[in-house]
């Protein structure tokens, strides 16, 4: 871990990757800034970058020996609901073009942050096998289908020694700190929290009482890619989620 790109480092989980990072001792960390101004953070080279160009995606991985891809636009049900097409597309554009750019640029090691949302339906922990076994359920078809052909991609580039190696990672709702608190774009947790600091009464929770979620703390996906980073074992991995309902 001599050199590490953060893509969408001032994201919420880009932020808790930068100090992971900074904790297991890498020096050397270049992060970009795109809607969110970079934060001050002593050794982090900002690079300002609409990943969504492709040689914006080059110039914000030049020189950088591993890469982490956290950029992409969130596609929550509000985000969803709003628009079904818009955040599903961008993320489609940053990953191709980042993955791409890392590639061209001669970068070793990728990790990806893929979804759970690329499982199909049904109870029961997602097992590795099932990831591309049916379709995605019903208004995450589109978001799952992006996330598992980003992890192909991925994979192709591995398979033909473009990249030496590259893991994907998906992690289940992630929530903590710096997380994204606007009502109309924010993950149920976000949303909730806002509503119980506003003093709202009733607080409305949504569904029937019978939904459960998986929820992992952005702190503890961050430490699962610098456990990732650390390995620098040739080729393609894939990890599903390993999270407690909640």
């Amino acid at each position: 871990m001599t050199s590490v790109a953060v893509l969408g480092g001032t994201g919420l989980i880009g932020r808790h990757v930068i100090d992971a990072l900074q904790q297991a001792g890498v020096t050397s960390i270049v992060a970009t800034a795109n809607r969110r101004p970079p934060f001050e953070r002593a050794g982090v080279e900002w690079r300002q970058a609409d990943l969504t160009a492709p040689e914006r995606a080059r110039a914000a991985l030049r020189g950088a020996r591993s890469a982490v891809i956290c950029a992409g636009r969130l596609s929550t049900a509000a985000e969803l609901k709003r628009d079904p097409v818009g955040s599903v597309t961008t993320t489609l554009r940053i990953g191709v073009n980042a993955l791409e750019a890392a590639a061209a640029e001669g970068v070793g090691q990728v990790v990806l942050l893929s979804s759970t949302t690329g499982y199909p339906p049904g109870a029961g922990p997602k097992l590795e096998s099932a990831m591309f076994a049916d379709d995605p359920p019903g208004d995450w078809f589109g978001v799952g289908w992006v996330h598992r052909f980003l992890e192909k991609q991925l994979e192709w580039y591995c398979r033909l020694q473009r990249l030496a190696a590259g893991v994907a990672l998906r992690p289940t709702l992630v929530y903590g700190p710096h997380d994204d608190f606007d009502p109309a774009s924010a993950h149920f947790v976000p949303s909730f929290v806002r509503r119980v600091v506003e003093r709202e009464r009733p607080v409305e929770i949504w569904g029937d009482g019978s939904q459960s979620r998986n929820l992992i703390h952005a702190a503890d996906v961050a430490s699962a890619i610098v456990a990732v980073l650390k390995d620098e074992a040739p080729g393609f991995a894939a990890s599903p989620p390993r999270a407690a309902p909640a």
